[in-house]
């Protein structure tokens, strides 16, 4: 409940944050947008505070691991389907589904104990969501898993220098897909006016 506590006065300051920005701007949008995060993030902290502390953590960590394997199964079929762009696995947007699937492999790598399956179970749903993440393309997501693995890479890195050479492969490849994502969408006949890089700086200026 302590813990609850404080997650819930961090989210109160972040709404609170988005307020001035909403009071500058008080348009409907603006405000639907403030109550829209409000609802996900005071939201996700409640459901996880209820599923601590009723020590449904286990249960919910699998119910969201087999959800996250449909997802990647989806989203690598896509991609091959597509000619491997970016997937959209169920409708949902790439971005999405990808931090999905990094905060999923971020869980088998990390802390796979907490999950409580078999020993070779968590490898092998990390390496389908890193497949499942890589055809999503997500950049930001794969960043995100690259960091997650140095951090995990550098705290067990004494035990086994076989596994810091895996963690250390795996980083250089995410991180080297990421950047041949971007080079790809702002090169050639992807460098439009529609592309992502282009598509933020117009939202930006506006």
């Amino acid at each position: 409940p302590r813990r609850a506590a404080i997650h819930l006065a961090v989210a109160t300051g972040y709404l609170a944050a988005l307020a001035l920005t909403v009071s500058a701007n008080p348009y409907r949008a603006s405000i639907l947008e403030w109550a829209h995060r409000g609802v996900m993030t005071v939201g996700a902290i409640v459901v996880g505070s209820t599923i601590a502390r009723h020590q449904r953590t286990r249960f919910a960590l699998r119910s969201l691991l087999v959800v996250a394997a449909a997802v990647a199964l989806v989203a690598i079929a896509d991609t091959i389907a597509s000619g491997f762009g970016p997937a959209y696995p169920f409708g949902l947007h790439k971005n999405f589904a990808g931090a999905m699937l990094a905060m999923c492999s971020i869980v088998c790598i990390a802390a796979p104990n907490a999950i409580g399956l078999i020993r070779p179970l968590p490898t092998l749903l990390f390496a389908l969501f890193t497949a499942g993440l890589l055809a999503t393309q997500s950049r930001a997501s794969l960043v995100g898993v690259a960091a997650a693995l140095a951090v995990v890479g550098f705290r067990r890195g004494g035990r086994s220098p076989v596994r810091v050479l895996t963690f250390a492969a795996t980083l250089i490849g995410l991180i080297a897909v990421s950047v041949a994502s971007l080079r790809a969408a702002t090169s050639g006949a992807n460098n439009t006016q529609f592309n992502s890089i282009r598509s933020r700086e117009a939202v930006y200026r506006a």
